[in-house]
């Protein structure tokens, strides 16, 4: 009995002494180090530009998006993608930019240009772009308004 109540009195002590600042990632996975500025992106139905900042640098743009909702690979004859080098990656390709027909995504060190033609259509437009860190995974969400009707 002396053994349960002293292993019970150690946990409850070991669990009291967890630093609460320093929350654990479950296994195989970490925090976000992308860091971006915003994480959703809203546009009027014009032709418009916005950017996001990001604190880290070395994160990748995936070359593949998602339209409304539907997965738009990077062979695609809708797409016009760019790879190439960033100093920081040495000769590994990343995703310097996207194309689409309403959009073009432009990749800098520490930042994402998205620029967007104007929205003639009654329904709302929907970008997602994936980007990644080593076992971090976030998204950016770009919406765009309908056109209004008048």
């Amino acid at each position: 009995m002396r053994r349960i109540a002293f292993l019970l009195c150690l946990i409850v002590l070991l669990a009291g002494c967890n630093d609460k600042s320093e929350i654990l990632e479950p296994l195989g996975r970490q925090s976000d180090t992308i860091k971006l500025s915003a994480k959703e992106l809203l546009f009027d139905n014009t032709e418009s530009k916005q950017y996001v900042t990001t604190e880290g640098n070395s994160w990748l743009l995936e070359p593949t998006v998602y339209i409304d909702g539907k997965c738009i690979e990077k062979d695609d004859p809708t797409l016009k993608v760019e790879m190439g080098n960033m100093d920081k990656f040495g000769s590994m390709p990343t995703t310097l930019s996207i194309e689409g027909e309403w959009f073009t995504i432009t990749r800098e060190l520490q930042r994402i240009d998205i620029s967007v033609k104007a929205n003639p259509m009654p329904k709302e437009r929907t970008l997602q772009l994936d980007l990644q860190d080593g076992n971090y995974r976030g998204f950016l969400t770009i919406k765009q308004k309908e056109a209004s009707s008048f």
